[in-house]
């Protein structure tokens, strides 16, 4: 999966290297827009998630969009403190973040039905969706009989509506640990949700991820941070310079600080 995921950054020739390496971002004042910024997201491992693991039992935000965000911290003098990101259901993080003010929702897949709610930065790296199932079930992927376990008013549910089962055959919940579950147990037939995500919630319970996987790919597009419509558009901007330095800025390992910071969570 590593592979596949760092084939997404290309090389670059010697002239932007030399260009990467010499790249600076020039911080913006400390009272300006960007440091008032409101970080809203959901548990989407390993994109972003709340991590319990620490000795003290203290939930701490990790994933590969909170490792750019503190790369980027200095440099854009955001303030960024893991802590402050607020984690919500999607539909509760999406809705925030479209009706609130300064708001960065992430991750974000940008699809044409979210295109004009959001100003966007990125991209961070690719996504895919599909259906998961478990591989030793023969049912077949058929709108008209299979049940399809959802995020409500993620991607996901958008695209399963697309692909042709009705509202009637999705099983709609809050967060991915429950869908995880009743998939194990056999009360959906399939998962429209991202592989890696429902990977890691199938692990974290315990289960085989050996015995589940994608059986039809329902969409390859590109995760991104999304802005509320009232952020300034010079913060959205040095947000994506911001972005494109770490995928030009090449590291002692050979590889840029993008694909390092991905590589963490592919291993």
């Amino acid at each position: 999966m590593t592979s596949v995921m760092l084939s997404w950054f290309g090389r670059f020739s010697t002239a932007a290297l030399a260009l990467a390496s010499s790249f600076c971002i020039q911080p913006l004042r400390a009272d300006d827009a960007i440091s008032q910024l409101q970080y809203v997201s959901e548990d989407f491992p390993p994109y972003n998630f709340r991590d319990s693991s620490s000795p003290d039992g203290r939930e701490i935000a990790r994933g590969i969009f909170i490792d750019v965000l503190e790369a980027l911290d200095k440099p854009l003098g955001l303030n960024f403190d893991p802590a402050n990101v607020r984690f919500f259901p999607w539909a509760r993080a999406y809705a925030d973040a479209l009706n609130g003010t300064r708001q960065v929702l992430f991750a974000t897949a940008r699809v044409p039905s979210r295109e004009k709610r959001f100003k966007w930065a990125g991209p961070v790296m690719p996504i895919q969706i599909g259906l998961i199932a478990r591989r030793d079930d023969a049912t077949p992927v058929d709108p008209t009989s299979a049940i399809v376990g959802v995020i409500r008013n993620d991607i996901g549910e958008e695209l399963a509506l697309k692909s042709g089962f009705s509202r009637d055959h999705l099983y709609r919940q809050s967060n991915g640990n429950s869908l995880a579950l009743m998939l194990a147990a056999g009360r959906i037939d399939l998962w429209a949700y991202n592989e890696a995500a429902a990977l890691w919630y199938i692990n974290r319970n315990d289960l085989n991820t050996a015995r589940y996987g994608m059986v039809r790919e329902l969409l390859k597009t590109q995760a991104y941070f999304a802005f509320s419509p009232d952020v300034p558009d010079h913060v959205v901007k040095a947000f994506q310079e911001g972005i494109d330095a770490l995928k030009q800025t090449v590291e002692k390992n050979g590889r840029t600080r993008m694909e390092n910071i991905i590589q963490r969570y592919y291993q």
